[in-house]
């Protein structure tokens, strides 16, 4: 037996006030909840074994254990919303490494796209979300008396977890005239299904199902089939890492509740480090051509310039002033040392 509306608007209730569900988690877990209905679980004569024939079917289909969590969310709270004494037991989630696109695959990604207005709808949504981190639900719910387009900044509310916060953006991203900027793309190519919302489509608000849906094959024709929507806050931590960010105001830009989720990024950017530093080429220590700060003198005090190892016989003394010289050091170069 299908849940009626009744049914639906008693649970709604419930999941607001009693589960402080956020809208977004709402319709999540009523989208899973809805699946499972199609898929024979009779959510009004609930049965657990229905659930788990269902997990079952899916995992043989070769759907990994951990993407069903989200529907054992859902359930669980169904079970309480039925004061059902069931708990589902979440699938041990094994984090992959993230794939990471660089700045020319994310160019591919907007050249791909069209000049129709749905081409200029999804330009502009990729373009966004790589110079904001935010995610796609947040993105879609973007109002735009929540564009703040004389400080530079937008306003996420009810953010994941229900958590409101500011985030900055570049001037060029939201006012530029060359680029795919909101201003330009709210006076220009902006569907007026909506007054309230910043991105839409034909039909009104645009849904996150809709921009994942038509960016896929955009992605594929760009060589970059991996990508998805999520792939882009990705990109922005990353490189808001690279450039030298402070890992506290990335946490409160993403939005994340805890800073140990947010230093997960930092081992993605560990490799371009490594290679940062083989770039610098050091002078070779093992040869005398060294801009001295110290020298060493023998137990007789005779000076030994070095740079041979210090024997017992020898202690280390400040070596007298150097005079000025009025050329400069070159530290990539092993020719250019200070006479």
């Amino acid at each position: 037996m299908k849940a009626d509306k009744k049914t639906w608007d008693e649970y709604d209730n419930y999941a607001l006030t009693r589960l402080q569900y956020s809208a977004s988690t709402l319709d999540e877990r009523k989208r899973k909840l809805r699946h499972l209905e199609k898929n024979d679980v009779d959510l009004i004569d609930f049965n657990p074994d229905q659930v788990y024939s269902y997990f079952a079917k899916r995992i043989k289909k070769g759907l990994k254990r951990e993407s069903l969590n989200h529907y054992i969310k859902a359930a669980n709270s169904w079970c309480k919303f039925r004061d059902i004494e069931h708990k589902f037991k979440q699938f041990k989630e094994h984090h992959v490494p993230i794939k990471i696109p660089d700045s020319h695959e994310i160019s591919r990604v907007l050249k791909q796209c069209e000049r129709s207005k749905q081409g200029k709808l999804l330009k502009t949504v990729v373009y966004f979300m790589a110079h904001t981190g935010l995610r796609i639900e947040e993105v879609c719910d973007l109002k735009i008396e929540n564009i703040d387009f004389n400080r530079n900044n937008i306003i996420v509310y009810d953010g994941k977890g229900g958590k409101n916060r500011v985030v900055p953006v570049k001037e060029f991203v939201l006012k530029g005239h060359q680029y795919p900027s909101i201003k330009n793309y709210i006076n220009y190519h902006r569907w007026k299904t909506s007054k309230i919302y910043t991105f839409t489509t034909d039909r009104g608000k645009a849904a996150p199902w809709y921009i994942r849906r038509y960016l896929k094959p955009i992605a594929r024709s760009a060589g970059c089939s991996w990508i998805n929507p999520h792939t882009f806050r990705h990109y922005y931590a990353t490189e808001c890492l690279k450039k030298g960010m402070n890992l506290k105001a990335l946490q409160l830009i993403l939005g994340h509740e805890s800073l140990e989720t947010t230093s997960r990024y930092l081992h993605l950017i560990e490799n371009d480090i490594y290679e940062e530093v083989c770039k610098i080429k050091f002078d070779d220590l093992l040869f005398d051509k060294i801009n001295y700060e110290y020298c060493l003198t023998t137990t007789t005090g005779v000076l030994d310039y070095g740079p041979a190892e210090i024997w017992n016989n020898f202690q280390i003394s400040p070596c007298q002033p150097l005079p000025l010289c009025s050329s400069m050091l070159d530290i990539g170069s092993s020719d250019n040392f200070v006479q």
